[in-house]
């Protein structure tokens, strides 16, 4: 489940990685900039090690990128289109089924197929639920997409119990009910 959880969250977070990369650029690009003009060696050394930080960060965010990308070629066509139309074409659920002719709920199962598909892949590659979490672990605005997934999930699984205690529920008559606590 942990692992369909980050697949959803990276297709989520793939269209902003880019400004944050030109953002990560321009803060390198600022701080070197900066750190010429200053004659203190400890400066100099703190600013390349902030600069060396930023740059694994790069890095990193491009690695969940092409980890994206790549997983879009290895994945059925099938799959691949549904998370396309979903998140790069920016569809709703309802969108995505008008096009294809399907309902929101067989888009909803496509997706989750799709998702479990992708996640064989970040394991093939070597990317397990431990790794990504160590892995983007700075990066707490993909931690929030994460985590809000892992919320709306609980929230969903909790109604479904609600539902099913409900229906699960015998009602007795009110005498019945005062015999018994008598």
């Amino acid at each position: 489940m942990k692992g369909k959880i980050w697949v959803k969250s990276m297709f989520q977070a793939y269209n902003y990685i880019n400004r944050v990369v030109h953002s990560i650029d321009k803060q390198v690009v600022d701080r070197g900039v900066s750190s010429h003009l200053s004659y203190d060696c400890g400066q100099t050394l703190k600013t390349a090690e902030m600069i060396m930080e930023l740059i694994e960060r790069k890095r990193h965010l491009n690695c969940v990128k092409n980890l994206v990308d790549e997983c879009l070629h290895f994945i059925s066509l099938k799959s691949s289109k549904i998370l396309v139309l979903r998140f790069f074409d920016k569809q709703t659920e309802e969108e995505v089924g008008q096009l294809i002719g399907v309902s929101r709920r067989t888009v909803q199962r496509m997706l989750d197929k799709a998702y479990g598909e992708c996640y064989l892949y970040f394991v093939k590659q070597g990317y397990s639920d431990e790794l990504l979490n160590k892995y983007l672990e700075n990066e707490s605005w993909l931690i929030d997409i994460y985590n809000n997934n892992v919320d709306r999930i609980k929230t969903k699984i909790k109604k479904e119990d609600m539902k099913i205690s409900k229906k699960n529920t015998v009602k007795t008559p009110h005498t019945l009910t005062s015999a018994l606590w008598a």
